[in-house]
């Protein structure tokens, strides 16, 4: 599961840096990493369900920990105002969240079309 979670971070990483294209391509990377990141994490008996919410919940906590790192080191370099800091820290919280559940969704989605693929069988006429 952690192979997947950081191919995940690497396909936001690699999609916020691409100029123009980030516009698009940034809000839509945590469903994106979590459809092609699962898919890398290692087989389980797990429901698609539970499956997404491992998934998901791990990459919102490397996302927490690495945007929390970030915010206090700019909030011990920087000074800002208290209202600056709020709003920063609110912003950490929400990408957070928003990160984790659109990955949960991505890998409940790439779980469940694994499913439909591998039960039903391609006929030819």
């Amino acid at each position: 599961m952690v192979k997947g979670v950081l191919i995940g971070l690497g396909i936001m990483v690699v999609s916020a840096l691409i100029p123009l294209v980030h516009f698009v391509a940034v809000p839509a990377s945590p469903f994106i990493a979590g459809y092609i990141g699962v898919g890398h994490a290692k087989e389980s008996s797990d429901s698609y369900s539970v499956k997404g919410l491992k998934f998901g919940s791990l990459l919102g906590l490397s996302v927490l920990l690495i945007s929390g790192i970030g915010a206090a080191v700019i909030t011990v370099l920087v000074d800002p105002s208290q209202k600056i800091t709020v709003i920063m820290w609110i912003g950490v919280a929400i990408f957070t969240l928003y990160t984790g559940s659109m990955a949960t969704l991505g890998a409940m989605y790439s779980s469940i079309r694994a499913d439909r693929t591998r039960e039903e069988p391609t006929t030819f006429e």
